[in-house]
């Protein structure tokens, strides 16, 4: 109904090196025992606000890009 909102899961810590660099791949899987019937999916991603002192935009506000998600 894209009101009520159920949790399938969660992953807290970062999945790789926040200094690794260029085009890579992430991958997140998050399963359930029951077969589960949904319309929506909602992400809720933080990114680090700021971007880090060794970076070369270091103090310039953080980006997160999200494509292709996959649900199987």
């Amino acid at each position: 109904d894209g009101v009520t909102w159920n949790s399938f899961g969660s992953k807290i810590k970062p999945i790789s090196d926040s200094k690794k660099r260029g085009k890579f791949i992430e991958e997140l899987i998050v399963s359930s025992e029951e077969a589960l019937e949904f319309n929506h999916l909602r992400f809720f991603v933080k990114n680090l606000g700021t971007v880090p002192n060794w970076h070369e935009s270091a103090g310039s506000d953080a980006w997160i890009f999200m494509d292709e998600i996959q649900v199987k």
